[in-house]
């Protein structure tokens, strides 16, 4: 099984060699391993950097190059350009701790019993129920913040008030998480692979799937909603969305919203969209449960997970 590892870099020169080599170094089968790195809006030396990084090792690379364009143009340039059975999009500040992460996946892919959509590699998230309070007041009160803040700042940006839904963030506390995993002040979930509503970047997913699906959705660029659009889309159509809770840095994690463990999508554009292709998901989250499918073993001598072999 190939894996396209892609990366999307944007001027990341004191980061990118260290990041290739945690991925590429803890990869069991390195042979079955494509990197496409597309760097956007590239400044720096990373390209240089990529170049002599990627030199050490014998597997087939690309580099691609975008301007200024983001996140979802670049994975979507990546996948035109990839070659893998599964793809891998990986942001420019995710590293990877787990030894034989790509036989992990490889199992799962394979589990005849389980029809996989994506996995989560760092977190995921499930839709909460519908709550009068929080899905409407407090719909009004972001709006009424927001635009409070608009006027005083002249910025001459106002959203109207919409009914928004709520998600609450699925993680699992690992090592190298270190400080970023308390930022959302979130219960660690049991160690194990667990179903989930949506993913998070980064996230695998069968590359011919997904091209099927007309790639990650424009509509949503330059940064939100893609991911959350594709989650639901896999749902629908019969899919599941797993997450695997490997030991992996994202030094950029941040709180997405006042309350937080909780996300709210609060632009009105992206709400309308969301809710109008996927009214069922959003409304019934409980016909998709949320459960763990397989247990996993944690070894202590090199703190890496290990799927269990009686399931």
């Amino acid at each position: 099984m190939k894996y396209t590892l892609a990366f999307t870099i944007y001027n990341k020169e004191k980061w990118v060699e260290s990041i290739l080599d945690s991925w590429l170094e803890n990869a069991t089968n390195i042979n079955e391993i494509e990197v496409i790195i597309v760097f956007d809006d590239l400044k720096d030396n990373s390209k240089l950097i990529a170049e002599r990084c990627l030199s050490k090792y014998n597997i087939t690379s690309k580099f691609l190059y975008a301007d200024d364009k983001h996140e979802i143009f670049c994975n979507n340039l990546a996948l035109e350009n990839a070659s893998g059975d599964y793809i891998i999009f990986i942001q420019d500040d995710n590293w990877i701790y787990d030894k034989n992460w790509d036989g992990i996946l490889t199992d799962i892919f394979n589990d005849k019993k389980m029809k996989i959509g994506a996995v989560a590699l760092l977190a995921g998230a499930k839709i909460l129920n519908f709550s009068f309070k929080s899905d409407i007041l407090y719909s009004y009160y972001r709006a009424l913040k927001f635009n409070l803040k608009s006027l005083l700042t002249k910025r001459n940006a106002y959203i109207k008030p919409e009914l928004g839904f709520r998600y609450e963030r699925l993680e699992i506390d690992r090592t190298s998480k270190k400080n970023n995993f308390s930022i959302h002040k979130i219960k660690s979930l049991p160690l194990g692979i667990w179903t989930i509503h949506h993913i998070t970047r980064p996230f695998c997913i069968n590359r011919k799937l997904i091209l099927e699906l007309g790639g990650l959705d424009k509509f949503f660029m330059p940064h939100m909603g893609d991911d959350v659009d594709l989650s639901y889309k896999l749902l629908q159509l019969g899919y599941l969305n797993i997450y695997i809770p490997f030991n992996l840095l994202n030094i950029s994690t941040v709180a997405d919203s006042d309350k937080h463990g909780y996300l709210f999508v609060i632009h009105s554009r992206i709400i309308s969209e969301l809710r109008k292709r996927y009214p069922e998901v959003i409304k019934h989250p409980n016909k998709y449960p949320i459960m763990k499918v397989r247990d996993l073993f944690l070894n202590s001598k090199n703190d890496s997970i290990t799927i269990s072999e009686n399931e």
